[in-house]
């Protein structure tokens, strides 16, 4: 081992931990791999700076930007208006006919894109349905990572997967190329979601965002007395009542709320606290309860308000603080409950660190709406769905086609494609260029800015050589095909463990090598890194999609664990299969 390749490992297996723990942001654990490399010497500013200029990490940026010119447009839109006129004509066929949509589309748009569009058609649908939208959303979402790897821009792995494979010497990957595998694994998906969606838990909840979230026992109305300590205050300016924290949602005057003005003696407060903590209130003489209610999202909404429920997805407030974010200021937005991680808070939210997945129960008026969307909150309820450029749509359907036939025909490379897609969604008025930027999950630009330039020193260092030669000396002598599956288990691993993007970029060059050293065509190899880093179904922070439908859905971590296992003990089993089939592992 030399020093250059120990410097390497270690740099590598720092990065590892602080990509499995998130002691800190995995985009700036990326940046200091960068740093490492170029400060210890093992590569040149050129080769570190290569992650920014890497034909994959374009594509991938343009990729999103691309689909946000589809979700700006609503092009998909007349698809879920489809899928809801035929649920009224037969539940299994509407049910059937989702799935196969989702994941043929999801072989071409980014499936992160074709998730948003359906989460909210499902929770409506789920009641035609008959079925719980816990039993719809994640079937939904493994069914789009299937048909992710079915082409070349189904997802940004495959993308990264081609750029870094080129860099080591072989050929890109192309359009359909990773299909005769792709078909296969998404009949058997398919399938098993089918059949076995009956596993996952049945969590109808209410019919309405207040029930689900359970916030009956944390809402209040209680009469100001006329020594009352809150007359004359604005009610977006108490923050306690006979000094107990609450949070004031309506003020109500003669049964009908007021917008705007003071509080006076004999008008209602509606609050939101803990219930021990309403008690206090009442001990005070200056406050009277008014008669118990049954809450619903209609009484809830007085004030020419709306309740929504939004996924943290991509947002600026993602790792913020709650106590950081001012939701009424930015949105006029009150926040009444959290749900993380298959629990709900009610109160003591301002600890909370946001985190992707995590939904918000607000209320706010309904035109500002727009603003969360711009924040980059994902807005579930059918009420948060915005409007359409409707008639960019098939302007923007024709431009996505033709990105699409420009790589299947090898006339432009998927960097260049992508990019000159993006340039006439603009000039056509598809997308704006703020919504572009807000599209690109810079968080992944930085990440693949920093992890590439780790996969160029493996390679120059020969530390990918390296760990190849010891992985396949714990292997024991297997033949070449039993490496197949070995890759894809190591790649599907990592991938529940770090960002799937970080597993591609940095498995891609061992598997490589991997070949190389055993004397076959490595290019098999890398197809199992291809499929392992994309079909992650055991944990919700494994793939994107998987982590948007975990608040949604009401699901629990070891939902994934107990639906998704089995799924991806199948795919592995395919991939074994008949990767070495369609690329031979022929010897060199």
């Amino acid at each position: 081992m030399t020093p250059d390749i120990a410097i390497v490992l270690a740099i590598t297996a720092l990065a590892m931990v602080l990509f499995v723990t998130e002691w800190i942001r995995y985009d700036v654990t990326a940046i200091g791999v960068a740093a490492a490399l170029l400060v210890s010497g093992v590569l040149e500013l050129p080769a570190v700076l290569s992650g920014l200029s890497n034909p994959a990490t374009v594509a991938i940026a343009c990729m999103l930007g691309l689909s946000a010119g589809l979700s700006e447009t609503g092009a998909l839109r007349p698809l879920s208006g489809a899928i809801a006129a035929l649920a009224e004509r037969s539940r299994a066929l509407a049910l059937l006919a989702t799935l196969l949509v989702v994941c043929v589309a999801s072989a071409f748009v980014n499936n992160t894109a074709i998730v948003v569009l359906f989460i909210p058609v499902l929770l409506h649908l789920a009641p035609a349905l008959g079925e719980d939208a816990s039993r719809l959303l994640m079937p939904m979402s493994f069914v789009s990572i299937i048909g992710g790897v079915c082409t070349l821009l189904g997802t940004s792995t495959n993308l990264i997967v081609s750029a870094v494979a080129a860099d080591e010497g072989l050929a890109p990957l192309r359009m359909f190329e990773m299909l005769p595998v792709g078909a296969a694994l998404a009949a058997v998906g398919l399938a098993y979601v089918w059949f076995c969606r009956r596993w996952l838990p049945a969590r109808r909840g209410e019919d309405d965002l207040s029930g689900r979230y359970e916030m009956a026992p944390y809402i209040v109305e209680i009469e100001v007395g006329a020594a009352a300590d809150v007359c004359g205050s604005r009610i977006d300016a108490i923050t306690r009542i006979a000094g107990i924290p609450v949070d004031v949602l309506d003020l109500l005057r003669d049964g009908r709320a007021v917008i705007g003005g003071a509080v006076r003696p004999g008008d209602t407060l509606r609050l939101r606290a803990h219930p021990e903590d309403v008690a206090h209130i009442l001990a005070d003489d200056d406050y009277a309860p008014c008669a118990p209610r049954r809450w619903s999202d209609a009484e809830l909404e007085a004030g020419a308000h709306v309740l929504v429920e939004a996924v943290i997805a991509g947002s600026d407030v993602e790792g913020r603080l709650l106590r950081t974010v001012d939701f009424f200021g930015r949105f006029g937005a009150v926040l009444l409950a959290v749900r993380r991680r298959g629990g709900l808070r009610h109160t003591a939210l301002r600890p909370i660190r946001l985190d992707a997945g995590d939904c918000l129960l607000l209320k706010l008026p309904p035109q500002r709406l727009a603003g969360l969307r711009r924040a980059g909150l994902f807005v579930v309820s059918e009420r948060g769905v915005p409007t359409w450029r409707a008639k960019r749509a098939p302007v923007a359907g024709l431009i996505m086609l033709g990105v699409v036939l420009a790589i299947a025909f090898e006339v432009l490379a998927p960097a260049g494609a992508t990019m000159v897609g993006v340039l006439l969604m603009l000039l056509t008025g598809c997308l704006t260029p703020e919504r572009l930027y807000r599209a690109i999950d810079w968080k992944i630009v930085i990440l693949l800015a920093g992890v590439i330039p780790l996969g160029v020193a493996m390679e120059q260092t020969g530390a990918a050589q390296w760990m190849a030669a010891g992985l396949l000396s714990a292997a024991g002598g297997w033949p070449p095909v039993a490496l197949v599956g070995l890759i894809f288990g190591l790649t599907n691993l990592l991938t529940n463990l770090i960002s799937n993007a970080a597993a591609a970029a940095l498995l891609t060059p061992l598997a490589v090598q991997a070949g190389l050293v055993v004397g076959v065509d490595p290019r098999p190899l890398v197809m199992a890194v291809a499929f392992g880093a994309s079909l992650s179904f055991a944990t919700p922070i494994g793939y994107q999609t998987n982590t948007l439908i975990y608040g949604p859905g009401q699901y629990r971590f070891g939902d994934y664990l107990r639906f998704g296992g089995p799924l991806t003990v199948l795919c592995g089993a395919v991939v074994a299969l008949l990767v070495p089939w369609v690329w031979p592992l022929a010897e060199r």
